[in-house]
């Protein structure tokens, strides 16, 4: 087929490295308080389970995980586009975040998205759906309620 061109689409993505989730998630389980599923919502919800994913609104977001460059400057571009670390990055967040967010999971989750600070404010206001975390373009809000939802369907 003239100009068709192949490639991975998210579904294939995700079937080519759900094994390597569920083996990091094997691999901490002793320390994993947040389900495959969860992590599996957060990823598609943020890069499509595209591990070359470069962020739509920041550049510096790259990676299954949208690990943001400014934010994580201790993990190298590579390290950041390596869904190990991804898998690994999550997890260890949203366990930092149940812990400083008393283990309400739809906050955690949020906090991925708007961080702990933005999290605690917009928790603060009552939860609303449409949220412009302190910094960013109050004409641009974010739909929390409804990113949370779509991480949590997996």
């Amino acid at each position: 087929m003239e100009g068709h061109r192949g490639g991975v689409g998210p579904e294939t993505s995700e079937r080519l490295l759900r094994p390597w989730l569920g083996k990091t998630l094997s691999q901490l389980a002793h320390n994993v308080l947040v389900t495959a599923t969860v992590v599996s919502g957060l990823v598609r919800t943020e890069s499509q389970w595209d591990p070359g994913a470069v962020g739509y609104v920041d550049d510096r977001d790259l990676g299954l995980a949208q690990i943001n460059a400014d934010a994580h400057d201790n993990l190298s571009t590579d390290e950041r586009l390596t869904p190990e670390v991804s898998f690994q990055f999550i997890i260890g967040y949203l366990n930092a975040s149940l812990s400083m967010l008393g283990n309400n999971l739809r906050d955690a989750v949020a906090s991925y998205n708007l961080g702990i600070g933005g999290t605690r404010a917009w928790i603060a206001a009552g939860r609303p759906e449409l949220w412009a975390p302190a910094g960013t373009d109050p004409d641009k809000p974010r739909h929390v309620t409804t990113y949370i939802d779509a991480v949590l369907a997996g």
